[in-house]
């Protein structure tokens, strides 16, 4: 891992090299909170430690800001960290999740885990709404008032990861048995297994400030 002030000239929190990959940086210097606070540096060294290891901002995949994805691989959870117990939780994802048909959302279920809603009743989840973050505080597995209209319905149609599109957000992905331990080299070495590094560079491209601050902005509760 290298602590850096910034790279390429932007304002990007970090990059890994791939995934699965074995280096990282952690560059927050072009934050307001130079060179990041804690929680923001703790959050995203952990979240390009979790791409060295294989892991997506997704779980299964790469669709971000995932509600299904209780992650500091999600940018929802990068600098806040997972909601658990009324505090911060640094945590990779240890559900596996139902998926979540945004065009059929049942608000009443919540977010629906194989562990069940016992597992939950201490998590909260985040989703975005609107452009803006929107958060509850506990019992992530029921009465998820997602498109914030002040009623639990079923079943109503919502965009509730900011695509601008309606869609099915996919779960069923415990990270925490899902690492990946044995790949890539130190550098740009030509180390064979260099061949786990499917994902293009686009697809690493991380959180800046800005992005963070326009959808907190607004946060909901």
């Amino acid at each position: 891992m290298l602590n850096g002030h910034a790279y390429s000239n932007g304002g990007s929190s970090g990059l890994a090299r791939g995934i699965p990959a074995s280096d990282f940086i952690e560059t927050l210097g072009r934050f307001s909170s130079n060179p990041g606070t804690f929680a923001q540096r703790a959050g995203t060294i952990m979240h390009e430690l979790g791409h060295t290891l294989g892991l997506r901002h997704g779980g299964v995949d790469h669709e971000n800001y995932k509600p299904n994805h209780l992650s500091v691989m999600s940018y929802l959870n990068q600098f806040d960290w997972v909601l658990k117990d009324g505090g911060p939780l640094l945590d990779y994802d240890r559900f596996s999740f139902s998926d979540l048909n945004e065009g059929a959302l049942n608000e009443g279920a919540g977010l629906d885990a194989t562990a069940g809603d016992v597992a939950l009743s201490g998590y909260g989840v985040r989703w975005v709404r609107s452009g803006f973050i929107r958060q509850k505080n506990n019992a992530a597995g029921s009465n998820v008032d997602w498109n914030i209209n002040g009623s639990i319905e079923n079943p109503i149609s919502a965009d509730i990861n900011n695509t601008g599109t309606v869609s099915t957000l996919r779960g069923g992905f415990v990270e925490w048995s899902n690492l990946i331990f044995a790949a890539g080299s130190v550098g740009a070495g030509a180390d064979p297994r260099a061949s786990f590094l499917a994902d293009p560079q686009t697809d690493l491209k991380e959180m800046t400030e800005e992005d963070y601050l326009q959808m907190k902005s607004k946060r909901g509760k």
